[in-house]
């Protein structure tokens, strides 16, 4: 791809129409316990954010990560995205700053 999306976790409403989307299973949510969530790279912990739905979930913690490197480009996820949260950035870029999070993930 010449261009994928970062997810901005400030705008993103959890909806996980972007993750629903992606034809290569490129965009996926994850939950995390507060355990895990400790043991994330810094990058990593600073785009977490408090998960949704109450009950069970109040414990854990959520974040939508993108392969930069399985992302073919299609722009779906952007497009289908409510709160306008993701923003395609030159693929180099985006590698660089999200290999060590996808890896994590």
């Amino acid at each position: 791809a010449i261009n994928v999306p970062r997810v901005d976790m400030d705008k993103c409403t959890q909806c996980n129409k972007c993750s629903l989307i992606c034809p290569h299973a490129a965009v996926r949510p994850f939950l995390l316990s507060q355990q895990e969530l400790d043991n994330a790279p810094a990058d990593f912990k600073a785009g977490c954010r408090a998960a949704i739905g109450g009950g069970v979930l109040d414990s854990y913690h959520f974040r939508i990560q993108v392969s930069p490197l399985d992302c073919t480009g299609c722009e779906l996820c952007a497009r289908i995205c409510p709160a306008d949260a993701l923003k395609l950035e030159p693929a180099d870029k985006a590698t660089k700053a999200e290999k060590a999070n996808w890896d994590f993930a």
